[in-house]
């Protein structure tokens, strides 16, 4: 098989017999007051992670931070915290790891467990800073991240492109009952890599585990689906079941496209597939190009035919071998065995039985051409492709990607559009009135033409800002309300405060 451009593959590839089974260690099972141990043996340090089944995409909108908060809390009390060990939040998961001699991981176990069940709740001002400070450097939405907010709106993983809005409005007592529904037991794996300590000691409160959120769509999203939107280059987003099948697709069409864009005609900067798991038997795969505007035309046309040339004939037989001969060497370097434990790790807390490394290695063996394009066919089929507004519409079927809602506001009080400040849809209509009403906010122009209208029961959140709303809803739309903005609009800020659901209000 070629590339996209005509490329030659590399030469045929004559596969060995898969390694023996044992040749790889396997990770070892053990329990811990309770708690499932995870370990491998690994020359040099030890390396220690406790890790909770909670993160970004569990948390409301209104209290997004509230674990990564708590992980600052946490780590703050651990001695020596910021010189060898380290506090990781993620969209699904919160972790606690420590490198160093068996003796410092036991005491780090220890002193993680206490600082959990008596955290100081004194230093939420001080640590909440210090995550602002941080937010403060971050850069905008990458383009996997913004593919994924397409699909969900501001909901389960979609919030990752939020500001963690818990930080604007503390409220220790919503904290602590946070902490006492996930940070337990039952809501956690230990993983050892490297010599197990002998006195280890786990004290958690007891508590059940926790599965991981849906990964919802926004109200009548379809796929596959085209996006217009001004990304810095091409992108492809996909549902996918979790299988060796997919893995070994987006494996290939990862090297496709780095050959294709990157290597062979310069055209792509940042090329590459990420592959999230969501669920024990879901995960998000997105697929994107970073290119100039005047090449968008052309990265977009490689890139479907890259993924249309997948789903038709699958990898060649060599590529298969290939990236199965990898994953048996990958399985014997010692440099994974933190990454295999991790993922070890991740798969129980989501409700998945871990396959043995033998099974792993035999099922991406056993692996055909046509595996590989039947499920890429149906990953395809969930397709949302990006593009920026210089690219073309591709010659092939996409549904519409659903535009703003129509709701009505019910009873309430109008106010008219007054600002030429803002480049805003509305204000370049006729004398555009703002309501604000029991059931929502709507936008109309002069001859009752609806621009927007957003209930209050699809909102997650109303950000307040001096003089200024902002209404987040779930479809992942955005409604800024500046008092200045509409003719008595000062009055409409408080107007919106009051009939606004309270557990809605940040600031």
């Amino acid at each position: 098989m070629t590339d996209p451009q005509g490329a030659p593959d590399s030469p045929k590839v004559v596969p060995e017999a898969p390694p023996a089974e044992g040749a790889v260690l396997e990770v070892e099972h053990y329990e811990l007051d309770d708690i499932p141990l995870f370990h491998l043996p690994m020359t040099g340090a030890t390396i220690l992670t406790l890790t909770f089944r909670v993160g970004r995409a569990d948390e409301p909108v209104p209290l997004g931070g509230m674990t990564h908060l708590f992980e600052h809390l946490v780590m703050n009390t651990v001695s020596d915290a910021l010189d060898h060990s380290n506090g990781m939040t993620g969209p699904f998961q919160v972790s606690f790891t420590l490198r160093g001699t068996p003796e410092a991981a036991a005491r780090f176990l220890r002193d993680v467990c206490r600082a959990i069940e008596t955290p100081k709740y004194s230093r939420i001002h001080e640590e909440a800073n210090v995550l602002r400070t941080e937010a403060a450097g971050r850069q905008g939405m990458g383009i996997s991240q913004r593919m994924i907010w397409f699909r969900t709106g501001y909901q389960g993983i979609g919030t990752m492109s939020i500001p963690e809005l818990f930080l604007r409005s503390l409220d220790e007592d919503a904290l602590r009952e946070w902490v006492t529904k996930y940070f337990v037991a039952g809501n956690a794996v230990i993983w050892i890599a490297g010599d197990i300590p002998d006195d280890l000691l786990v004290a958690l409160p007891a508590g059940d585990r926790q599965a991981p959120p849906e990964t919802a769509r926004i109200p009548g999203f379809q796929t596959p689906v085209l996006v217009q939107d001004g990304i810095p280059g091409v992108g492809a987003s996909f549902v996918v079941e979790r299988s060796a099948a997919v893995t070994a697709g987006f494996r290939t069409v990862d090297q496709h496209l780095k050959r294709a864009l990157r290597v062979n005609r310069g055209l792509a900067y940042d090329v590459g597939a990420d592959y999230l798991p969501v669920s024990a038997t879901q995960a998000v795969a997105n697929v994107r190009a970073t290119c100039l505007p005047a090449v968008v035309p052309e990265v977009e046309k490689v890139l479907l035919e890259t993924i249309d040339d997948l789903a038709a004939r699958g990898p060649s037989d060599d590529e298969l071998a290939e990236q199965s001969q990898k994953m048996a060497r990958d399985l014997l370097d010692p440099l994974s065995i933190a990454g295999r434990l991790d993922a070890h790790a991740r798969d129980v807390l989501f409700g998945k039985e871990p396959g043995s490394a033998a099974e792993l290695v035999d099922e991406q063996w056993a692996l055909h051409s046509d595996d590989v394009a039947r499920a890429f066919r149906e990953a395809r089929d969930s397709m949302l492709f990006v593009v920026p507004p210089v690219g073309r519409r591709p010659q092939r079927h996409f549904e519409r990607y659903p535009g703003p809602t129509m709701y009505p506001a019910g009873d309430g009080r109008s106010f008219e559009f007054i600002s030429t400040k803002h480049d805003v849809p509305w204000a370049r209509s006729k004398s555009p009135r703002l309501t604000v009403g029991a059931l929502g906010l709507t936008i109309d122009s002069a001859n009752g033409r609806r621009m927007i209208g957003i209930r209050w029961q699809d909102v997650v959140a109303v950000v307040r800002d001096p003089d200024v709303r902002m209404v987040l809803s779930r479809d992942g739309s955005s409604l800024r309300i500046g008092g200045s903005d509409w003719k008595g609009g000062r009055d409409a800020l408080p107007l919106i405060d009051r009939v606004a659901p309270p557990t809605l209000l940040v600031g």
